[in-house]
C-alpha cells in the first residue's frame, strides 16, 4: 500500500514540475520588460550589493582612516542572501551559455 502512495506522490511531484517548466518557457518567451526583465533585476542589485561589501566598503573605509582620519563605521551589508540568491543566478546563467553552445536557446 506504501508504494502506491509513494507513486501517487511522485505523479503530483512530476505534475508540478511539468506546469512551472511550462511557466518558465512562457515566461522566457516574453518581451515585456516586467515579465522578462526581473532576473537581470536580481542580478543587478545582488552585484551591487557583492560589489560593496567585498570592493567598494573596504577600500572607502582604508581610505578613510588612513588618509582622513576617519574613526567612524561604514554601513555594513549582510551578504548571506545575497550571496545565495547570486550563486543560484550564476548556475542559471551557466546552463542558460549550455543552451547557447547547444543551438537552443530561445527568441533572445
Amino acid at each position: 500500500m506504501q508504494q502506491n502512495g509513494d507513486l501517487a506522490q511522485l505523479a503530483a511531484e512530476t505534475d508540478l514540475a511539468k506546469l512551472q517548466i511550462q511557466v518558465n518557457v512562457e515566461e522566457a518567451k516574453s518581451t515585456n520588460w516586467f515579465v522578462a526583465g526581473w532576473r537581470p533585476g536580481i542580478g543587478w542589485v545582488c552585484g551591487a550589493g557583492l560589489a560593496y561589501a567585498a570592493l567598494i566598503e573596504p577600500f572607502a573605509r582604508f581610505i578613510a582612516k588612513v588618509w582622513f582620519g576617519y574613526t567612524g563605521e561604514f554601513p555594513v551589508i549582510s551578504t548571506d542572501l545575497t550571496l545565495q540568491i547570486l550563486m543560484g543566478m550564476l548556475g542559471l546563467g551557466a546552463m542558460r551559455s549550455a543552451e547557447k553552445i547547444k543551438g537552443a536557446e530561445g527568441n533572445r
